[in-house]
């Protein structure tokens, strides 16, 4: 009975006593892995490959709960080369909050003492951003895709320098977006008023609804009709041969410049082509200007070029340089195509008649 009652204490013990070595094993198996993503990381970072550098050592910030202080250094050092200096000035902070401790490798120490150092330099490099908002009580408010938090409005924050994108929006608001430039410690301000958007505003209740005026089309009058007892008769128009005028041997026509100057075809034909080369103009320059003001970082922001209206401005564009060139080639046509000496239009003209007790006819005019 005591052999039985003692298997599970000493199955229990085993096991506890498995478990230690088990943590102690992953553990190692980290630092390990931690140790080879830093070498990784370091040979990055001196090859100024600063994104993958960043990337290695994270990752080993990741697998060591307590980091050392040369792999936090050295983040820092890979954000500072893609000048994003705030990241860079916390994980600087880190290594400084961590300080010396006993026992700290002569490695150590340095990466402390340089991260105090290499700190202050960035943060003379660092800008600010001041966020305003009016119109609105609770707007939405995003930088570079991310959330701000409304605290933080109306104060100066740190950025980094470069171009940024500002979106702000509330209900009933129209939204807005703004690309801001900041240098290296640039002060940089985006002050906004959000006005009403009458599109999302809703009908009121109840209210009327007019409906257009019928349009109504002029009635016709219908003339008399001819007494029945009075039929039309058949018209029979005997029609004599004339004698065929003498033949006259035409003159070559030869293009004429004076009626070029006063065709009014001509003219039209290129002011339609002055005024699309005008609009073509007008249109490509605010569509290059718009590309300019919503291209970050190398790469144009869809929603900010529509929303200023980069594709209307280029279809106008288009359109000018079309209608332009119809315009122009329209005019060339009719200035180079000979003129002919106008002669008066001769032959017969027919006009039927008919009466209401059926009897057609035709009368023959000339």
């Amino acid at each position: 009975m005591m052999r039985l009652a003692l298997h599970p204490l000493v199955l229990a013990c085993l096991v506890a006593a498995a478990v230690p070595s088990v943590a102690y094993a992953d553990a190692s198996e980290d630092q390990a892995i931690a140790r080879s993503l830093a070498g990784d990381g370091l040979d990055a970072l001196k090859k100024n490959d600063f994104k993958t550098a960043e990337d290695r050592f994270r990752r080993a910030e990741q697998l060591l709960p307590d980091t050392p202080p040369t792999i936090t250094a050295n983040l820092a050092r890979a954000l500072k080369g893609q000048k994003r200096y705030v990241a860079a000035q916390e994980a600087y902070n880190r290594v400084i909050r961590r300080g010396k401790r006993a026992g700290d490798s002569a490695a150590f120490e340095k990466a402390i003492d340089d991260a105090s150092t290499e700190k202050d330099e960035i943060s003379k490099l660092i800008g600010t951003l001041t966020i305003t908002v009016k119109g609105a009580d609770k707007p939405t408010v995003s930088l570079d895709g991310q959330s701000v938090n409304a605290a933080t409005l109306g104060v100066r924050r740190p950025i980094d320098p470069g171009q940024h994108e500002v979106k702000i929006s509330a209900p009933g608001k129209v939204e807005v977006t703004r690309i801001v430039k900041v240098a290296e410690a640039g002060i940089a301000t985006v002050d906004v008023e959000l006005v009403s958007d009458l599109k999302a505003e809703p009908v009121a209740a109840g209210a009327p609804i007019v409906a257009p005026a019928p349009i109504v089309a002029p009635v016709k009058p219908v003339p008399a009709q001819a007494s029945p007892a009075t039929p039309l008769a058949t018209a029979t128009t005997v029609v004599k041969a004339a004698a065929p005028p003498a033949a006259t041997t035409p003159s070559p026509s030869t293009p004429s410049s004076s009626s070029v100057w006063s065709n009014p075809w001509f003219w039209t034909a290129a002011g339609v082509g002055v005024a699309g080369a005008g609009l073509g103009v007008y249109a490509f320059t605010n569509a290059s200007s718009i590309k300019s003001e919503c291209t970050v970082n190398g790469r144009v922001i869809n929603k900010c070029a529509n929303d200023k209206g980069y594709s209307t401005m280029q279809n106008l564009s288009l359109v000018g340089y079309g209608a332009a060139g119809a315009g122009f080639a329209t005019a060339l046509v009719i200035a180079l195509w000979p003129s002919e000496p106008s002669a008066p239009v001769k032959g017969y003209r027919v006009l039927p008649v008919g009466g209401i007790d059926g009897t057609w006819g035709i009368r023959l005019d000339f």
